[in-house]
């Protein structure tokens, strides 16, 4: 007969026991795995590349285009490092530290090179 761990109850078919397990609060069924928690299920959906899935909002997309669409709208975003931050001053001093980014801070710019952003700085009035 089958029989639940985790909620010790028994089925009269496995077909019972599978609609139990997609019905009931006590399974977090996805992938086929049962998750512990809610918790674990969602930590699932952000590390999965199978997910696209924003933290953030809570919310699912159809893919990761979609994903990266959303967090260029609703997030501040960097798309080179392909990374979130909660605001823009975060997003900002990313931009300052990282050398994979060529940015005036009083400006608030990014140059495609090293070349245009010190052609910026020589040129520009506000940094004499």
């Amino acid at each position: 007969m089958p029989h639940c761990d985790r909620c010790d109850r028994p089925f009269g078919s496995d077909r019972a026991l599978e609609m139990h397990k997609q019905d009931s609060l006590n399974h977090n069924i996805c992938c086929g795995k049962d998750f512990p928690t809610w918790s674990r299920m969602e930590q699932h959906w952000i590390q999965s590349p199978n997910h696209a899935y924003c933290q953030y909002c809570e919310e699912h997309f159809d893919d990761e285009d979609d994903l990266e669409e959303h967090y260029e709208s609703s997030h501040h975003y960097c798309d080179t490092c392909r990374r979130v931050f909660a605001n823009d001053y975060g997003l900002n001093q990313h931009y300052r530290q990282s050398r994979r980014h060529h940015y005036c801070p009083p400006c608030d710019r990014q140059f495609i090179n090293d070349n245009s952003l010190r052609q910026h700085l020589n040129d520009a009035q506000i940094h004499r």
